[in-house]
């Protein structure tokens, strides 16, 4: 197995396929895991250890790990709870007549040529340690999909921006009732309104903004200015000649 050829791989896959930042970076940990134990495919690896290492639940990490199986780009063996981790192995596509990788997809997703039936995948099987062609049919996400996926990381984006962390799973429910240009507005004046806030326990809290839909609120200014003081004369005490006298 060669390290730059299945990095090569795996973008030629996302460049015709959904492939979200958290699947990306658990096949990047699991790519490295591999290359330390010197390319031993398949290997065995802890769901803690890959979750402490990305900063990720567990129910993500078998999310995630299911979108890349269900890629092709990786096939998973499930553990036994306190007795046997997760077993991975990590499909090779590179084509060694040819030098290139050769992943056989649809027009659709960008890259010329390939078959149109979908990715044609060597797949190991690790009881009688033989190797199986299965084809992954390569039809374009559903545009419902897309959306919720889009909407899932636009609402990251604004719950970290905000900054004022409370009602959280209200928040999601709110933010993704909202259209996509209401979103797009969300996400655009959220940064200019926590610099005009900046003692948090000024700021609206997040549930109460989206609700009020304050995105659409004019005069919001990320440099705060106090109201001008009016100007006065310096106050003159002359004093009476008579003052002097006892």
């Amino acid at each position: 197995m060669n390290y730059l050829k299945l990095i090569n791989q795996f973008w030629q896959v996302r460049r015709s396929r959904r492939v979200t930042n958290l699947q990306a970076d658990v096949y990047y940990f699991l790519l490295q895991e591999c290359n330390i134990r010197t390319w031993e495919n398949p290997f065995q690896c802890p769901n803690g250890l890959i979750c402490s290492s990305i900063g990720i639940t567990e129910k993500s990490l078998i999310d995630a790990r299911n979108a890349l199986q269900q890629l092709g780009l990786i096939e998973v063996e499930k553990g036994v709870t306190k007795q046997k981790s997760p077993s991975y192995y990590l499909p090779e596509y590179w084509n060694k007549e040819s030098n290139t990788v050769s992943i056989p997809v649809s027009n659709q997703g960008g890259i010329e040529g390939g078959n149109q039936g979908g990715i044609e995948v060597n797949i190991y099987n690790k009881q009688n340690k033989t190797k199986q062609r299965r084809v992954y049919n390569d039809a374009p996400i559903e545009k419902n999909d897309v959306s919720q996926i889009d909407a899932n990381d636009d609402f990251l984006n604004f719950w970290n921006a905000f900054a004022k962390k409370i009602d959280k799973s209200k928040c999601e429910k709110k933010f993704k009732r909202l259209s996509k240009t209401e979103r797009a507005k969300v996400l655009q004046h959220v940064p200019e309104y926590v610099k005009s806030t900046p003692d948090i326990q000024y700021r609206k809290n997040p549930l109460t903004y989206l609700t009020g839909k304050c995105w659409n609120d004019e005069g919001v200014s990320a440099n705060k200015t106090e109201p001008p003081v009016e100007s006065r004369r310096p106050y003159h005490y002359e004093l009476h000649p008579e003052d002097n006298k006892w």
